[in-house]
């Protein structure tokens, strides 16, 4: 049996796949509020469920020594994360300056080491090159 988070997004591919199978038994969409990702890795470990589809970061360096992980071709190479907001004045100004942040921050040298930390190392180039991609487009 496969477990999901309900509500998030795993891709345009993924998520067409999930939807078509959703009804499936073999397919478990976990509906419990999430406080953080990685809350369905216990489900895995106490073999309530087969499989869990979730993002790498969600995975502690002890969890990665004792589980098996595998990438989806189906998948996005790697996930935006989008912050989800009211629409008024307050919540415009405060986005103005979390924007301001990011992009000071994504300034400094430590940036690009936190950013690649949680990627293997073999594919810390390529994310790095998705994210030069990525933010030129801003």
């Amino acid at each position: 049996m496969l477990v999901t988070e309900d509500g998030r997004s795993y891709g345009v591919a993924m998520d067409q796949i999930l939807t078509a199978y959703r009804q499936q038994n073999p397919v478990y969409v976990k509906t419990a509020k999430v406080s953080r990702f990685g809350d369905s890795i216990p489900m895995l470990q106490k073999g309530y469920v087969d499989l869990v589809l979730e993002y790498p970061a969600a995975l502690n360096s002890s969890e990665r020594a004792l589980l098996q992980s595998f990438r989806l071709l189906e998948a996005d190479p790697y996930a935006l994360a989008y912050f989800a907001c009211k629409r008024d004045a307050e919540t415009a100004a405060l986005l103005q300056q979390l924007d301001s942040a990011i992009l000071q921050f994504h300034r400094r040298p430590e940036f690009k080491q936190l950013l690649l930390d949680i990627y293997d190392p073999l594919e810390r180039e390529q994310v790095w090159q998705v994210w030069q991609e990525l933010s030129s487009q801003d």
